[in-house]
């Protein structure tokens, strides 16, 4: 993590928690205790940070000849936005809402791909859960050429909540899925959409799937499926595609 801005120690850490510092995670030792240590995932909890316990040797390998302390937060490259401010932004210039879901993709080069993809086709921005997602570092703005501090990324608490919203919002939430006869050129090009795209080894979870009101299939042959980058091209390049008919 040489090239992730980082604070280490415990009381370098709470210091940054409290003083409004743009955290994206808090690793923290499972032999770590203490008050400090209490004070610090009682703050993650309240502003929603994502803290992981790991084993020592972790903290020890990430950040050898630093008296970390058993905690080291990664701070954020980037701005995160919330949810509703994300949709409102699109709304407010009367464009027609197009949103990328990431639901448990941990490769920071498919998260890097994607990004440069979306940002070519106007998407407006990118969801991701706080959890089981991968950190917004330099890895994966190298892997999007810069597109990832261009693009507006969101962080959720919970993924099916922000499902929800977009739906109430007016949103289409829509899917990829080989067991469909739905193709991705009926998606409708005058429908204001968000497109959920899951892990390769476990596809979208079970909740979400619940969430989705359409699943579109890719064409394809002599293979079994694509990667979740290369899938997210096609269904956004399709997309961008009809909606120049409206």
């Amino acid at each position: 993590m040489s090239d992730t801005p980082y604070v280490v120690g415990r009381q370098p850490v709470l210091e940054a928690l409290e003083a409004e510092e743009k955290i994206d995670k808090v690793f923290i030792s499972k032999f770590a205790k203490g008050e400090v240590i209490d004070k610090i995932k009682s703050i993650c909890r309240q502003k929603e940070i994502h803290y992981q316990i790991v084993p020592e040797e972790k903290l020890q390998r990430e950040w050898k000849n630093i008296n970390h302390q058993g905690v080291a937060a990664v701070l954020s490259v980037i701005k995160y936005y919330e949810l509703q401010e994300l949709i409102d932004n699109v709304l407010d210039a009367t464009e027609l809402p197009f949103f990328i879901i990431l639901d448990g993709v941990t490769d920071v080069r498919n998260i890097g791909a994607i990004a440069r993809t979306a940002y070519g086709l106007g998407v407006h921005g990118i969801i991701l859960p706080q959890k089981g997602s991968a950190p917004i570092q330099a890895d994966a703005i190298k892997s999007s050429a810069g597109a990832l501090l261009k693009m507006p990324i969101c962080r959720v608490q919970n993924l099916v909540a922000a499902v929800k919203d977009l739906k109430l919002n007016g949103i289409e939430v829509i899917g990829i899925h080989a067991h469909t006869d739905i193709m991705i050129s009926e998606i409708r090009g005058d429908a204001p959409l968000a497109l959920v795209m899951g892990a390769e080894d476990a596809g979208i979870s079970a909740q979400v799937q619940k969430e989705i009101q359409t699943f579109y299939k890719i064409p394809i042959s002599n293979l079994d499926s694509y990667n979740v980058s290369v899938a997210a091209a096609l269904t956004m390049y399709q997309v961008y595609m009809n909606r120049q008919n409206f």
